[in-house]
């Protein structure tokens, strides 16, 4: 069995993490969801309206996502974070 990334399907190979920073904050930090351990972060869009650059997106060993922005939000922001989930295969 081989240990290989998995971006072909989306169902079977990238997970879609919904991050939402308040007002006025810098960071937020999902809730833990095992479907990520293993995965790597590959891209990450803001999908309301985001005034703030993206200073990091970390996928902890804990099944959470964080993303720090460069200052502070003025308005509620959500941002849609994709993670290319490791998949076992028997290739």
């Amino acid at each position: 069995m081989l240990y290989k990334w998995s971006t072909q399907d989306i169902p079977g190979g990238i997970k879609i993490v919904t991050a939402t920073i308040a007002a006025a904050w810098t960071t937020i930090t999902t809730a833990a969801d095992p479907d990520v351990v293993g995965g790597k972060v590959i891209w990450i869009v803001p999908v309301g309206d985001s005034d703030a650059i993206v200073k990091s997106v970390v996928l902890w060993a804990t099944w959470t996502v964080a993303v720090t922005t460069a200052t502070a939000q003025t308005a509620e922001c959500e941002y849609s974070v994709a993670i290319a989930r490791a998949t076992w295969n028997d290739a």
